[in-house]
């Protein structure tokens, strides 16, 4: 039995180039006699034509057999080893070349262009635009790549492993967007599919390219349907067996032979949809041309009586309104006088099968298919970012939504990455539209609202749960606060303030806590963030960053201060920080990033980053993290690190025999009752030691108490004395260094704060406290 081939076009008389009309379609004929896979068979044409309502461009056609001997014959696609094509050539279309394949049993595959009924099948050559393609396509390049895709599709390699499934490509003028509960709500009785037009931007008189569909009550839905042009019809069919790819078919009564051949219809299933759409009162029957929007949610098993694994979608525009489409098959009665459709119960008998319907005309409505995807779900947005579920759902506390909060908040929702409360008690205010997410609408709202809202708007409406408190994150009165932090497995501090991270480290009910922010400059950012088991708090973590300013070449200028202030209010602390959008955006997405990729990890982290702004560098410090100490002399409690307690070993052990010491650098917290000491200086040169005695110097004291002000923002300074003992004595303090302790109490009461003294021994180092009144 011979092959019969697709008749494609018009004939031209014999191979000459002269009777093609574009010079594209020339070169292309004569790459074609230059390649030695590729035999011309004959030229056609197509001309421009308008019968039935289907325009067709003019094209240049070349019919060649190809054959490079790598399709594997046999092979189970069904791909020849000889295939005989038509090359077309269209000027001016959105994708001028195509390759058609002209035997009528070629095979229906994936990466097939739509056609329309009765055309031969379109290759789908490339997957990028034909805008990126034409800057490196050529004749000889487009011929490799047929007989490229003809060998990949024959061995069942073409599609990359990068690239979503897909049946068969095609380019409707209509896509319908569906919410991304669309599979759990479909078969829901009273909800209904309404859809709305999205054409921001587009003249309205134009048929919009996107349609978007939300679920609701069903007279809710009814009214808000507000698409001119179609009606919708959302129909659930019975469940289908997996099978071969097929093509997509031209009418219902198509459509219904290829459902009930894998055990499935569509009558049935499509009247009752007519049924639940149109309500008692009827649908009008409209004047104008208007067609059906037919959104099929068809159920997936393996095998006959297996579970549903899940459910495609697929979307037709049927070619008549839907109260035509309810009277052909017979669910519908229209009455000509009110030009209204209704729904009968009785007159006509509805069993689902053929010919018993009240018209057999429903069979022969054409359809053509339509696209329709999903709106993003988290899964989504996750895969599209490179994240795993296993570290991204979760429920986090986002304390301090200004701007580089609301930036933060924004990423990670649109990478699907935990589920976020957002605490803030602040409003926004005209100069904060500068670099935050809000805009001047917002201006005089809960910061912690606007933002909520905003990154809920990145998904379909009510699928974001975000919430917006508007509260102090330290409010331990604030039962909204108190319940996100208790539900929270990590709370990320953005509120740039000292109190807070201290305020929450000190609770064992809060979750693993960091702590973000911007330098004043705007130069650098830092992280602090809690290991697992939260032994590293917030408040130990601090104390330690600041040691790394003061002991690091890059700390010098970490904290420096701002170019200048701009007065935008009546207090004295209303004043906003030049500093540019464009570094918030920087640090944003720097420190997203990587309080994401470190709170999977069980470690404490203190990281910092540095711009170099001419070369636009990022640099990174790491600072090693050492374990707290802490003990507590009445109601204060000292706190310090093990690092700091080698230092002082060290110290003394390069001083031996002679005793030594200095002053120890820290800061008071008066709320918390708590003194924190971050580092320790050696002697000054004009120090007095001996083995028996140690005098401390001044000489360079002021420098360095100045310079440790400067890099620490005066938060870092004086907090007490210390110094050795000799070799085999004790770390308790002599009477000497009581004595001592009594003038330095005395000299520190005059800023009412506590005097510390530390005595480092052979086996540990002993906390002297001292505290006096000024009387």
């Amino acid at each position: 039995m011979g092959i019969e081939y697709i008749e494609f076009g018009q004939s031209l008389p014999g191979l000459e180039p002269k009777h093609l009309e574009t010079e594209e379609a020339r070169e292309l004929l004569e790459a074609c006699f230059s390649h030695p896979d590729f035999d011309v068979i004959e030229l056609r044409r197509f001309e421009s034509d308008e019968e039935g309502g289907v325009s067709k461009n003019s094209a240049d056609i070349i019919v060649v057999e190809c054959c490079d001997g790598t399709v594997p014959s046999r092979n189970p696609v069904g791909i020849k080893p000889r295939e005989r094509l038509a090359l077309v050539y269209r000027p001016g279309a959105h994708r001028p070349y195509e390759a058609r394949a002209l035997r009528g049993d070629f095979p229906v595959t994936s990466h097939q262009n739509h056609v329309n009924k009765g055309e031969p099948a379109d290759l789908c050559l490339y997957f990028e635009p034909w805008s990126a393609v034409e800057r490196s396509w050529t004749p000889q390049r487009f011929l490799a790549r047929i007989l490229w895709w003809l060998r990949e599709t024959a061995q069942g390699t073409l599609h990359r492993a990068d690239q979503a499934v897909e049946q068969l490509y095609f380019d409707s003028g209509i896509e319908i967007v569906l919410p991304p509960d669309f599979s759990e709500k479909i078969d829901k009785l009273d909800q209904l599919l309404y859809l709305e037009a999205s054409s921001c931007g587009i003249d309205k008189s134009v048929i919009p390219r996107v349609v978007r569909g939300f679920f609701a009550d069903a007279e809710v839905a009814r009214k808000a349907q507000n698409i001119p042009f179609a009606d919708p019809l959302l129909v659930s069919v019975d469940p289908v067996i997996h099978g071969m790819i097929e093509r997509h078919p031209w009418t219902l009564g198509e459509l219904h032979d290829q459902l009930a051949g894998r055990d499935s219809g569509l009558l049935a299933s499509l009247n009752a949809a007519i049924k639940k759409t149109v309500s008692s009162e009827g649908i009008e029957i409209p004047k104008e041309k208007r067609s059906t929007l037919l959104i099929l949610g068809i159920p997936m098993r393996r095998e006959a009586g297996g579970d549903v694994e899940r459910r495609e979608i697929r979307g037709f525009e049927v070619a008549i309104a839907l109260s035509k489409l309810g009277e052909a098959s017979g669910v519908l009665f229209k009455d000509e006088n009110k030009r209204r459709a209704y729904r009968e119960v009785n007159l006509f008998p509805v069993n689902g099968s053929i010919g018993q319907t009240q018209t057999e005309t429903w069979c022969d409505i054409p359809i053509l298919p339509i696209k329709i995807s999903t709106s993003v779900t988290r899964n989504n947005v996750r895969r599209a970012s490179g994240l795993s579920e296993e570290h991204s759902e979760f429920q986090g506390v986002l304390a301090g939504v200004g701007a580089l909060g609301g930036h933060l908040a924004d990423i990670w929702s649109r990478e699907g990455w935990g589920n976020w409360c957002l605490v803030d008690d602040d409003i926004l205010k005209p100069h904060n539209i500068v670099r935050h997410v809000g805009k001047d609408i917002h201006v005089g709202c809960s910061k912690a609202v606007v933002v909520s809202g905003f990154i809920n708007m990145n998904f379909a409406p009510d699928y974001s749960k975000a919430l917006g408190i508007h509260a102090k994150i330290t409010d331990t009165t604030n039962k909204d606060v108190q319940q996100a932090i208790s539900s929270a497995s990590l709370l990320v501090d953005a509120t740039t303030t000292l109190e807070a991270p201290r305020d929450l480290s000190i609770l064992d009910s809060t979750p693993r806590a960091a702590s973000v922010f911007l330098t004043p400059s705007g130069a650098s950012s830092v992280l602090l963030l809690e290991d697992e088991k939260r032994c590293m708090r917030l408040l130990n973590l601090e104390a330690q960053y600041y040691r790394a300013l003061l002991n690091n070449d890059w700390g010098k200028k970490h904290l420096e201060g701002h170019f200048g202030g701009i007065q935008v209010g009546g207090g004295c602390r209303d004043v906003s920080f030049v500093l540019s959008n464009e570094l918030i955006h920087l640090h944003a997405a720097t420190l997203a990033r990587q309080v994401r990729i470190l709170s999977a990890r069980p470690d404490a982290c203190i990281r910092t980053w540095e711009l170099d702004d001419k070369t636009g560098a990022l640099a990174a410090h790491e600072v090693p993290i050492s374990e707290p100490v802490s003990l507590r002399i009445d109601e204060w409690r000292i706190i310090w690190d093990e690092n700091l307690r080698k230092k002082l070993y060290d110290i003394r052990a390069e001083k031996l025999p002679n005793e030594t010491g200095g002053i120890l650098l820290g800061y008071f917290d008066q709320k918390l009752k708590s003194i924190h000491v971050v580092d320790a200086l050696p002697a000054p040169l004009d120090s007095d030691a001996s083995t028996s005695g140690f005098t401390r110097g001044i000489s360079g004291l002021n420098d360095a108490l100045g310079e440790c002000a400067l890099r620490t923002a005066n938060i870092v300074g004086y907090v007490g004395e210390w110094h050795s003992h000799p070799k085999y004595a004790s770390s308790r303090p002599s009477t000497r260094d009581i004595e001592l302790l009594a003038y330095l109490a005395q000299e520190m009461a005059t800023d009412g704060l506590p005097a510390l003294m530390a005595i480092v021994g052979e086996n540990n180092i002993c906390f002297s406290f001292g505290q006096a009144r000024v009387l």
